[in-house]
Formats: C-alpha cells, structure tokens, sequence
C-alpha cells in the first residue's frame, strides 16, 4: 500500500536503523543516494518503491526495508481566456489549464460564480475592471489560488440627434441633423426616404434633400474609440406646401337654408375658416344657415 502521497517536492528520508553500516538509497527511478539521511526530489509524479540497504557491522550481512511512495504533481492553478477586453456584452471563455487540480471553484469578478473545471463563457456587461480568482484543490486537499486582474470593459458611446425641415413646408426639401451624441468619433447614417429609397452620411451633422412629402426613417449608428457602438433612431415627416381647397355647398342661396361647407385642402393638419360676419370654424366639413342676406 503506497504511504500517503507527497507533491513533487524535495522529500527528507531518515536513517533510523541500528548496528547497521553503509545504508545505500534506492528511489525507485534509478536513482541510488549512499548516505544516513538523504533528501531527494523525485522528477515525476507516480508510484516508486524506495528500497534501504545496510549491512550488519561484523557480519556485513545485509539488511533490507522499502516502501511505496505515491508522488503527485505540486498543484498549479491556471486558466487562459479567449479575450482580454470589449465593449458590454463582451463574452468571454475561461479554459481550465490547471495541474494537479480536482475541484475548482471560480469567481469571474462580476458577481457570477461557477464551480468546476469548465470551460465557463462568462458576459460582461457593464463598464469596468474584473479581477478573476480560481481556486484550484487538489485530491489531497492542497490548494492553490491564480488570479488574472486584466479584464477590462470599454465604455460606450450615446448616439442621440435631433432632425428637423429648414424651411416648414415645401418640396424639395432640405432636411439636417443635429448631433447630440456623446463620446463618438465615427458616424453612419442610414435615411429611409420611402418607396425603398435609401441615402447615408458619415459626417456628424448632415442635411439632405428630400423631394417626396411623409415620414422618413433615421437611423445613427456611432463608433467610440474603443470601436464601442451605438444606435438610436427617429422618424420625421416632412410637409409641402399647403394647398387651401374649399367646396360650398352653393354659392347662392336664399337665407334661412343650410349650406355644407367641405375642406379638400392638401398638406395641412390644421384648417381655420374665417367669414366676413366673424364666423370661425376649425373643422374639415360642417354646415351653416345664413339668416340675414348679403355676401359672407
């Protein structure tokens, strides 16, 4: 039965026998010592029958005791990561490459924890720096601890704008931007004109012309530094002219009746109509009883 298990490490042997001489030390390796009380250091893990040979003081008979030493490796904690830094959402793998190792706990830095050898794929999603700690135990209870501090996550960049027609209404029509981001170096827009109609910029405040009233799509996607990323969007709907488009009912009636008054008006949201007896009205169709003759 193999004694309890030594690390490759230098390991003591004491002499103790008595009206012996000339002990020689065989370690199992080919490796032989002649001295009382060696230290050895066995280069390899394994099993090795270390065997004592000494020889009676008159006699010079020989006399022999061996035992069974199970040599493991000296535990090493180790790991190696596919990638050292990134923006949030940055993915990263731990491989396990320790020696020696049977159980293993891990803290990645970030509040996740994880037991085993792995392979762990840990997110990283907020801006920082992560220390990571495995700890690395041995079947005989040994442990040994690796840290790896070099995870880093980059800020990202904001991307905001505003977007507005120059002129209120009116085609064609120059449409700019005005950037707002925050912490961007490079800028890609996307303009949805309609009708799959598609333009793009790459300065910070572009304008662009626009010949066809209704909504257009904008799409900004900005770049930090780090190659960090970010997108926002908006919608705006550009207006022509207004076209004011009245049908009376009739334009000659005897008082008393009810007249229909309908707007056909083009490119407005907003309808006001004004009558020279001070009438107001804001609504697209509605009708009137004039009692009193005249021209309104």
């Amino acid at each position: 039965t193999p004694l309890e298990p030594f690390l490759v490490d230098t390991i003591y042997f004491n002499y103790c026998s008595f009206c012996l001489l000339d002990p020689i030390w065989d370690f199992g390796d080919g490796t032989t010592i002649e001295m009382n009380n060696p230290f050895y250091v066995f280069a390899s893990p394994g099993d090795f029958t270390v065997r004592l040979t000494a020889f009676a003081q008159n006699t010079n008979c020989p006399g022999v005791a061996e035992a069974v030493l199970s040599v493991g490796t000296i535990l090493t904690a180790a790991f190696s990561i596919d990638q050292t830094e990134g923006c949030p959402g940055l993915e990263v793998t731990f491989v396990d490459q320790s020696l020696g190792g049977l159980f293993y706990s891990w803290d990645f830095g970030n509040g996740i924890t994880a037991a085993g050898a792995g392979p762990h794929t840990i997110p990283y999603d907020t801006t920082g720096f992560y220390d990571v700690n495995l700890s690395a135990i041995s079947a005989n209870g040994c442990e040994n601890d690796s840290l790896f501090s070099a995870i880093q996550i980059y800020p990202e960049p904001s991307a905001m704008f505003t977007a507005f027609q120059v002129d209120d209404c009116g085609l064609p029509a120059e449409v700019c931007i005005q950037d707002q981001s925050i912490d961007a170096i490079d800028y890609d827009w996307t303009f949805d004109l309609g009708a799959g109609i598609l333009s793009s910029a790459i300065e910070p405040n572009p304008c662009i012309d626009v010949d066809v009233a209704g909504p257009i799509g904008i799409v900004l996607s900005v770049t930090n530094a780090f190659q960090c990323s970010d997108e926002a969007s908006l919608e705006l709907t550009v207006y022509d002219e207004p076209q004011a488009i009245a049908y009376p009912g009739d334009t000659t009636v005897c008082t008393g009746i009810s007249i229909p008054f309908t707007s056909a008006s083009l490119n407005t949201s907003i309808i006001e109509w004004t009558f020279t007896d001070g009438f107001v009205a804001n609504d697209s169709s509605f009708s009137r009883t004039f009692e009193t003759a005249g021209n309104v």
